[in-house]
């Protein structure tokens, strides 16, 4: 895809990572390059297209996810409410090895959200915490990542207002 828009992928994780990030503080690490999980063919749930998340505008934010976690029903809820105003593309990752597409696509349209939803591979698991550490698979903390054209960053952990995830994906890329 092309263009300038933000891409927010939504994908809910577990386990540690950097210590600011655990600890909910704000603020970005540096930015690195993207590890594979960023060029692994993916199906969005709600259309059956398949896509790679280093295609797709951006910057992208990856918000791993599981369909049980309301803690990440709570930040897709937030993310919804800029979706339309802040010219970002949503594209949720479920992590939840025991949730297959029916139950994440379920997810999204009891919830009415529009945005790519996927289940990934363990190939991608693997890759997102051997780059950003356990914590990206623990979908209650609501880890977030962006892709920025010059690399990756794990975003503070935490439900935040959209507003506020837009703000740190601007101030890392």
């Amino acid at each position: 895809m092309a263009g300038g828009g933000v891409a927010v992928l939504v994908v809910a994780a577990a386990g540690l990572a950097l210590t600011s990030m655990d600890s909910g503080e704000s603020g970005a690490s540096e930015l690195e390059p993207a590890g594979n999980w960023s060029q692994v063919d993916m199906t969005d749930v709600n259309s059956g297209d398949t896509y790679e998340i280093s295609e797709l505008d951006r910057p992208v934010v990856v918000e791993p996810f599981a369909a049980w976690c309301s803690t990440c029903l709570r930040q897709q809820k937030e993310m919804a409410e800029v979706q339309d105003s802040a010219d970002v593309t949503f594209v949720s990752l479920n992590v939840d090895r025991n949730e297959g597409s029916e139950k994440v696509r379920s997810h999204a349209e009891r919830n009415g959200f529009d945005w790519r939803y996927s289940v990934v591979p363990g190939s991608v698991l693997r890759s997102l915490q051997g780059q950003f550490g356990p914590s990206v698979v623990i979908p209650p903390r609501a880890p977030k990542v962006v892709l920025c054209e010059g690399g990756t960053s794990r975003l503070s952990n935490g439900v935040k207002p959209g507003e506020k995830v837009l703000e740190e994906v601007e101030n890392a890329c």
